[in-house]
């Protein structure tokens, strides 16, 4: 070997570097890391070994642990987007309708997550208290007002409590038979609940 030539680096070992991971893989890490966890117990080292990046790389997507939450808990589906073509129809049915709306957001595992992230995290985090309370003022608002009747903001928030009790003993406790039936059969005794709040 000459002055000249170099000895041949030995094959870095550990987690790969930030340029092989993208920013989607740390988000789903941390967006299931806030579903189990919560708020505090859901720490960047955590979220970057569940993604398998070195944590430095997390804040340098995300700056902050509140930003990256915010980001990790938006829900890709929303109510709005889901109930477009559910709107028309027997106005005493709506609360199936709704129910069923309330299912078919759950089954999608991302959106079910994010959601699960805010209902772990609102005891603890004003910014996860926010947006529960941003879903019920952005989504269930509205499809109170389609459905029409007085009140429509209490409504919806009296809708958000019995959809967020169903998601806690669904999914984070979770009680039986409910966390074993079909979204279907979900729907249809959570249906005539929410029809009491729709008239």
């Amino acid at each position: 070997m000459t002055r000249t030539q170099k000895a041949p680096q030995p094959a870095r070992s550990g987690r790969r570097p930030g340029p092989n991971s993208t920013r989607e893989d740390i988000l789903r890490a941390a967006r299931k890391c806030f579903a189990e966890l919560g708020y505090d117990r859901a720490t960047f080292r955590k979220i970057a070994a569940r993604a398998d990046v070195d944590p430095a790389l997390v804040v340098q997507f995300f700056g902050s642990k509140t930003e990256l939450f915010a980001a990790a808990s938006a829900s890709p589906v929303t109510l709005v987007e889901l109930s477009a073509e559910s709107e028309q129809g027997d106005p005493g049915e709506a609360g199936l309708r709704l129910a069923r709306l309330f299912m078919a957001w759950l089954e999608d595992t991302d959106a079910r997550e994010a959601m699960l992230a805010r209902i772990r995290s609102a005891a603890t985090e004003p910014a996860a208290a926010e947006m529960v309370r941003q879903m019920v003022m952005g989504q269930l608002v509205p499809f109170a007002r389609r459905i029409g009747g007085a009140n429509p903001e209490a409504r919806a928030s009296v809708l958000a409590a019995q959809f967020v009790g169903m998601v806690w003993a669904r999914y984070v406790v979770p009680l039986e038979p409910l966390a074993s039936m079909s979204g279907e059969e979900v729907a249809h005794w959570l249906g005539p609940a929410l029809q009491v709040y729709l008239q």
